[in-house]
């Protein structure tokens, strides 16, 4: 018996009209626009305390970490072997919880994705407070780093999708209030030391991370009908996309098989029958497989050069920057000074970072600027003003003098490197866009963050792990420079042409 194929793709051709039909109220009533997504306030504000809290005790955490394991770290000898291996494990685990961070969020709620991160964040770090060997500290960085990758998508994607329009001012702001875990962890830190050991001060420290859980049950719990609204006509559009796929990839196989059966119209020997099933069989496989990957990462942004341009650029002087003050109070004292210039070392940053960002919130809400170039100009002035640590850590007064201008130019990175990979790309693309960013995070850590931990120990010289960290800082001037040129200057020059022609089409 031969198969009319015309008639069966027809009869599809029918379906997929109806379908159509039935999609187009999805398409006109709930079509999401960024004013939708993001009502820039109501409970923005809300979720934007929370981040602010979340971030605050993080960074309030990671600034103390170097001053109170410095006698720890320096009596193993293993100091910047330590320090790499758990780097790269850390963003192992991050960017892995990143990556994964994409599809939980399909499954489970905002809320319980993020007090999962926080568990995985906060018992192996109250466990870092019993370590007896250096070497047990990448094996906590692992769960560490789970729970941290976990958060930080978390917390940006939500923050990101709340608010648009107000995205650099609430940002920016935020990072004022969040300034001051730099400045308070350090000086408590340094208080409690001579008292307790290292031990007490850190567990009592990594403590205050249980707030963090509780930060996390405002960001989902009463959003309100405007958060409603969000998260479910997101639901309908992914729900539509997969269903539109669904109907191609039948009417791709049935026409198949149709042709098929078309050119062999005899009965099928069970050879034959059994070709067919394992070729169904493969089938269905590379169509899960793709699903799963189209969960894990949008290609588009892999294929897109800008956005790998900006990620990379972003990470090489994230690594630059939180390796130099990780080990900052530890570069000090191997420069001549106390642990009590050390702390004030870290302390002058935090106030300057703070100081700064002030400063910074009240120029963006007078100038509005794009964080990527704001981001490119600070790493131009940090790598200046490293080259002038770099010369004058010796004495204390230049120690401290170009400590306070690091701190100035960090707080244009902290409060700009956020937004930079995503202030391009659409909302429904944020959760991806972090995810493919964490693992170029992990690349570049474990790579070259391995590489100049390396070179630190071999040469015995926190001079030459300084200069390594100042090349990995200016790696990505020169790329970013051609894409601002060839890409966002052309881009630019065509937006401003078509607003002319438009005007004198009116005049």
């Amino acid at each position: 018996m031969i198969i009319d194929t015309h008639t069966i793709n027809s009869d599809i051709e029918e379906k997929n009209s109806i379908s159509e039909k039935e999609e187009e109220p999805i398409n006109e009533e709930d079509k999401i626009t960024l004013e939708d997504l993001a009502p820039d306030g109501g409970w923005g504000w809300m979720i934007a305390l929370a981040m602010i809290l979340i971030t605050f005790i993080i960074v309030g955490q990671a600034s103390t970490f170097a001053i109170i394991f410095d006698d720890f770290l320096q009596d193993s000898g293993y100091a910047g072997t330590v320090t790499s291996i758990g780097n790269s494990i850390y963003a192992i685990t991050y960017s892995i919880a990143s990556v994964f961070t994409n599809i939980l969020l399909k499954r489970y709620s905002l809320r319980l994705v993020g007090i999962a991160g926080v568990l995985f964040h906060v018992l192996p770090n109250i466990a870092l407070a019993f370590i007896s060997n250096v070497f047990q500290i990448p094996i906590i960085s692992f769960f560490e780093g789970f729970g941290l990758g976990l958060i930080f998508t978390v917390t940006n994607t939500v923050f990101n999708s709340y608010f648009v329009k107000k995205r650099a001012k609430v940002m920016y702001a935020s990072q004022v209030i969040i300034a001051f875990g730099g400045i308070i962890y350090p000086i408590l830190s340094e208080k409690m030391l001579p008292i307790y050991g290292f031990r007490e001060p850190y567990n009592f420290i990594y403590k205050t991370s249980a707030q963090r859980a509780m930060s996390f049950s405002s960001i989902e719990s009463h959003g309100g009908a405007k958060s409603k609204f969000i998260w479910k006509s997101l639901s309908k559009r992914t729900s539509t996309i997969s269903a539109s796929s669904l109907v191609d990839l039948a009417t791709h196989t049935t026409c198949t098989s149709s042709d098929i059966r078309q050119l062999h119209p005899e009965k099928k020997t069970n050879e034959k029958q059994t070709d067919k099933e394992n070729r169904e069989k493969k089938e269905k496989q590379n169509k899960e497989y793709k699903t799963i990957l189209k969960d894990l990462v949008d290609m588009s942004l892999v294929k897109n050069f800008c956005f790998l341009n900006l990620c990379f650029g972003v990470n090489f002087v994230y690594y630059s920057d939180i390796g130099f003050i990780y080990l900052l109070p530890i570069i000090i004292t191997d420069a001549g000074h106390s642990k009590d210039y050390a702390a004030l070392s870290v302390t002058i940053i935090g106030i300057a970072e703070l100081t700064a960002k002030i400063l910074l919130s009240v120029f963006t809400l007078i100038i509005n600027i794009k964080s990527k170039y704001i981001f490119f100009a600070a790493t131009i002035l940090m790598e200046f003003a490293k080259i002038g640590f770099l010369l004058c850590k010796h004495t204390l007064k230049g120690a401290l003098i170009t400590s306070a201008l690091i701190g100035v130019v960090r707080s244009w990175l902290l409060v700009s490197q956020p937004l930079v990979i995503i202030e391009d790309l659409n909302i429904e693309k944020f959760a991806s866009a972090y995810g493919i960013n964490s693992v170029i995070n992990c690349l570049v850590t474990i790579i070259f963050g391995a590489i100049v931990g390396i070179i630190r120990d071999w040469t015995d010289s926190y001079e030459i792990y300084q200069i390594s960290l100042l090349v990995m800082n200016s790696v990505f001037i020169l790329p970013w420079m051609l894409q601002f040129i060839f890409v966002d200057f052309r881009k630019w020059r065509k937006q401003r042409a078509r607003k002319a022609n438009i005007i004198d089409h009116w005049e």
